[in-house]
This record gives structure tokens, C-alpha cells and sequence, in this order.
């Protein structure tokens, strides 16, 4: 519906804003979303136009970056947002097979990822999340897999394959870490929710 909705934790609806288009200040496919400690929201979305919108909690749109292309700072498919201790915005770039890191006002600090199978190499990174220490969790759309990343880009362990028992994922879609460092993964195509074991 082009928007976006405010739950309660039981729920109910609080407050929703947006609404179809492609100009500053509404939606067209919004598939991504984090927020600041200040309630600050930052949203992405692709088709065509792919950009990261800048919002206040009451959805007064306050900025925003990003067009569709392959340059540092553009995006093909913007799938994952989260927010570091540094206070810096970490992007799945998806179809850029990509990483890029912003800070709040959108002046690109790093990236790190190409098209590949290796470490630092990415199928389609639809998820991100980093944990309390500011490490960086990606899953991968095509690559079935979870890598953990330093801040800086530098590889440290990765987890999955192409699997419907417990040593892997099928087209995950989205990760997640909690205050005590698990890491859950939506493996969307097996139709489940994994803790991964071990990272």
C-alpha cells in the first residue's frame, strides 16, 4: 500500500503515513525500513527509482539520497537497511551485490562487495543487521548463506548453503540479531525461521 504502519507491540495500529508516487516525500515499493534511537526513520525502495527516504516519526519527510545505477552512492535494489552504534545507515545494496555505508545525511563513507561466491563477494544481500559490537550480519537472497563482516568490511566467518535441513538456507530474505548476539534468519523459501548455529 505504499506507506508506512506504526503497531503497537500487541498489534494494534498507532499511526501510518505515505502514499503512491515517485517524487520526494512518497512511495513506490518501499521494502525496507530502520529507525533511529530519536525515531527517526529511514526508508528504501526500488523500481526504478531507487533512493533512501529521510523521515521524522510523525512522517514529515526531512531528506533523503539515491538514485537507480552502479556508482558508489546509487543502488539497484536497496533490500536492507540497518542502523550501527556508530551511527552510521548500512545498506544492502541487493542487485549491486554490494554493501555501502552512509552517515545519516547521506554522504557515502564505504563499500565493500561485488558479484561472487567468495568471501566479501555477494548473490543478491537482501538482509543486514549488526550487533551491539558493531559487526556487521548479511544474508543472501541467491547465495543462501550468512556472512559476519567488521564495520569496516573485513570478513570474519560465514554460515549456509543451498539447503532444506539444519546446515542451510533457501533464499533468505531477512536476519536479525538480538541483545545477546543470536542471529535469526526469515528462510523465506523453506518456510521457517533459523537460529543459526554458529557465527
Amino acid at each position: 500500500y505504499f506507506r508506512v504502519v506504526k503497531f503497537s507491540p500487541t498489534g494494534s495500529i498507532l499511526s501510518m503515513f505515505g502514499q503512491e508516487g515517485k517524487e520526494p516525500g512518497r512511495f513506490f515499493w518501499p521494502c525496507a525500513i530502520a529507525v533511529d534511537r530519536d525515531g527517526t526513520i529511514f526508508t528504501a525502495e526500488y523500481g526504478g527509482h531507487d533512493r533512501i527516504q529521510i523521515w521524522s516519526g510523525q512522517g514529515v519527510r526531512l531528506g533523503g539520497w539515491g538514485q537507480m545505477g552502479e556508482a558508489p552512492g546509487q543502488f539497484m535494489r536497496p533490500a536492507g537497511l540497518a542502523l550501527g552504534p556508530d551511527g552510521l545507515l548500512y545498506v544492502a545494496d541487493a542487485a549491486n551485490h554490494r554493501i555501502q555505508v552512509f552517515t545519516r545525511g547521506g554522504r557515502l563513507v564505504r563499500c565493500w562487495g561485488s558479484m561472487g561466491e567468495a568471501p566479501v563477494q555477494f548473490l543478491y544481500p537482501y538482509g543486514i543487521a549488526l550487533d551491539v559490537a558493531g559487526r556487521v550480519y548479511t544474508v543472501e537472497y541467491g547465495g543462501h548463506r550468512v556472512q559476519r563482516f567488521t564495520a569496516e568490511g573485513a570478513p570474519q566467518a560465514a554460515w549456509g548453503r543451498m539447503s532444506g535441513d539444519e546446515t542451510g538456507l533457501k533464499q533468505p530474505w531477512g536476519i536479525d540479531v538480538t541483545a545477546d548476539g543470536t542471529v535469526f534468519v526469515a528462510d523465506t523459501y523453506n518456510g521457517r525461521v533459523v537460529r543459526v548455529p554458529s557465527l
